[in-house]
């Protein structure tokens, strides 16, 4: 049920209500990045609105509905993405009818208006989309509900609707949005202020809140798994001289942990300058702060250079990233991705650990890139595990704005087909989610013993580590993980994930390695963990390891050595 435009426009405030379900523990910012670009551009709009505090975690229909209604929103805003997206558009479709809204504006990653043509027929209860960057789609449309002003295609970009009069979707085309020169925290402290205060209220996580922080819009490259600028170009924009006023009002609200979420962090010199400023703040004012980020796919230099501030001021305690994907040359090309070659991040990560022997390298990995077989990526963590690094590795889950998904030749050449499958997030929440049943080389069996072997791997280089930092000698990882692919647990593994997601559309394992009743996630560092804490595990990796190591194991095992160890390496994030 809706409200007229002739009542709705004689109110005095309009007021806007953002709800960004997601990971627990994050602080969802988008909303000041709206609220900035009409403030700074439409002063006429901005004074005809109030904005509410965002709600950050998933609330029940009941609890949605009394608060839309207490607090007398106008306009819900929600913020989709692969994770959150089939419960806000379930929850959207249950309560829209019980509401007065305005409208809904739905926009984020999983929003493919733009290509979907049967977008308003599936979600009905959505009045209006916006897909790629939306500060302009979004003040056209509340100035079109707000002020009256003609919402006409030519006139807008990045947003959809569909008329209630003819039924006929409108689809504007889209359009790079540059970012505002004006720092969307700075301008809107007061709001983020409590934004932040109620995130550290309703925290039930043991980690504190992180904030992502963002200075560059865009990409300048095009890998085909990647959305960044929604899979619609490579342009890019940046706010510059912001990050000093940024950073002390992250400090004077308590904040910790920041992830720096540009698409390459140190493609800039001023990134070098900005991390420099962060470690300034934890070696002179004990700020305490920590970060993590995407980094520069090709300026190296750079990210040696950060990498040796954040080490060297606390920004970083335990590991450092390197975002790969694979290390395969052949697959790389595949998937249009940038790099300098593998024999460069061996060498970073040989100085890296020479100068700070305490910290750890993590190679990231996607697994079900197209060109991958069970052989390859054997290889691959073999390499890695050699070069006494941590594998990290994410599934191959299309996002909708990405090239692999929306470029039907891309689909043609590799004969990708994918399947929705239940899985479980990093907090251990169910969702639907999409995984690569097959493509050109590797099939269902395949991508599950990927799998496997990835979480078999990555267990095996976390005891490898733990051993050689406690003083111990490398383990022949090599040689041990060859003997565990033929293992009866692997097998079991293997069979139990392949069964779960064929016959039951469940993307998860129900079985440990032992055959034992288990429920954990496929994503990084569940089954490895499972298996670190498993004492039948264990006991079948001190059969393959010479007796001195034998003696270590044990003792790091019976002392919970491995276990802190690992989870002091997923405190950071991947």
């Amino acid at each position: 049920m809706s409200r007229s435009p002739s009542s709705f426009f004689s109110q005095k405030k309009t007021r806007i209500l953002f709800y960004q379900t997601g990971m627990k523990g994050w602080i969802k910012v988008n909303v000041l990045v709206f609220k900035t670009f009409i403030e700074t551009l439409y002063p006429v709009l901005a004074e005809k609105l109030e904005w509410l505090l965002p709600i950050q975690d998933a609330m029940t229909d009941e609890g949605l509905i009394r608060h839309i209604k207490q607090n007398n929103v106008d306009i819900l805003c929600t913020s989709h993405y692969l994770w959150n997206h089939d419960f806000l558009t379930n929850q959207l479709s249950r309560i829209k009818s019980k509401l007065t809204l305005r409208a809904v504006i739905a926009g984020g990653p999983s929003i493919d208006v733009n290509n979907n043509q049967g977008f308003f027929d599936q979600h009905p209860y959505i009045d209006y989309a916006v897909y790629g960057a939306g500060e302009q789609a979004f003040a056209d449309i509340v100035s079109h509900l707000v002020l009256e002003t003609p919402m006409i295609a030519f006139n807008t970009s990045n947003c959809a609707w569909k008329h209630g009069q003819t039924g006929k979707t409108t689809v504007a085309d889209y359009k790079f949005v540059k970012m505002l020169e004006t720092s969307p925290f700075v301008h809107n402290a007061e709001l983020f202020g409590r934004m932040v205060e109620n995130a550290k209220k309703t925290n039930v996580t043991n980690i504190d809140e992180w904030v992502p922080y963002t200075l560059t819009r865009g990409c300048p490259y095009a890998c085909t798994f990647c959305d960044w600028n929604s899979g619609l170009g490579n342009k890019i924009s940046r706010r510059k001289n912001t990050y000093r006023e940024e950073i002390d009002l992250f400090q004077k609200l308590g904040l910790k942990n920041i992830y720096l979420s540009d698409a390459n962090v140190g493609q800039y010199d001023e990134d070098v300058d900005m991390v420099m400023y962060f470690a300034q703040k934890n070696l002179q004012e004990d700020a305490g702060f920590r970060i993590s980020g995407n980094y520069s796919k090709l300026k190296k230099e750079n990210n040696l250079k950060m990498f040796n501030i954040m080490a060297e001021s606390g920004l970083v305690q335990y590991t450092f990233n390197f975002a790969v994907q694979d290390i395969n040359e052949q697959v790389l090309k595949n998937i249009d991705r940038p790099d300098v070659g593998w024999d460069v991040h061996v060498a970073m990560a040989d100085e890296l650990r020479e100068k700070h022997p305490h910290l750890i390298v993590k190679t990231q990995l996607i697994c079900g890139l197209p060109g991958q077989t069970v052989e390859s990526w054997q290889e691959t963590m073999q390499e890695i595990l050699a070069n006494n690094m941590l594998p990290v590795w994410f599934i191959n889950e299309p996002l909708p704005a990405s090239p692999a998904m929306y470029d039907p030749e891309y689909q043609k050449k590799w004969q990708f087909e994918y399947d929705k499958a239940v899985r479980k997030d990093f907090q251990e929440k169910y969702y639907v989610g999409i995984v690569p049943k097959k493509c050109i080389s590797f099939d269902q069996h395949d991508l599950t013993q990927m799998i496997v072997l990835s979480g078999i791997s990555e267990a095996i280089s976390i005891i490898n580590l733990a051993m050689i930092q406690h003083g111990g000698s490398r383990l022949d990882t090599k040689f041990i993980i060859d003997n565990l692919l033929l293992s009866e647990g692997y097998r079991i593994l293997c069979d139990n994930l392949y069964k779960n997601w064929t016959n039951e559309q469940k993307f998860y394992f129900t079985q440990d390695f032992v055959g034992n009743v288990a429920n954990y996630s496929c994503e990084v560092g569940y089954l490895s963990v499972s298996l670190i804490r498993l004492e039948e595990f264990i006991l079948q990796l001190q059969n393959l390891v010479p007796d001195v190591q034998k003696k270590q194991l044990s003792y790091l095992n019976k002392e919970k050595i491995l276990y802190h160890y690992v989870m002091k390496l997923y405190a950071e994030l991947a």
